[in-house]
């Protein structure tokens, strides 16, 4: 039997915080992925900006952000787009 788009959608809001982080990062992997169509560019392309950002931060530049800090920034902008919307 196939499930539906709901019954699977039902089953991973169910799943825990972990496993929905899991799950959400295995799928931008594979979105990526498909979008890049090459998995070793893709990882290129990361290592490469991760490299820039610690140069950037080892020489006291850019903005540099607590987790907590980036989700209240995140949170903030999500707010501000919903009351664009209204």
């Amino acid at each position: 039997m196939d499930r539906t788009f709901e019954e699977l959608r039902t089953e991973v809001l169910a799943l825990d915080r972990d496993d929905k982080r899991t799950l959400a990062d295995e799928i931008e992997h594979n979105l990526a992925g498909s979008e890049i169509g090459d998995d070793a560019a893709y990882r290129q392309e990361w290592l490469d900006e991760a490299k820039r950002r610690l140069d950037e931060y080892r020489r006291g530049e850019g903005t540099n952000l607590t987790r907590e800090e980036s989700m209240g920034l995140v949170r903030q902008m999500i707010a501000e787009a919903k009351r664009a919307q209204r």
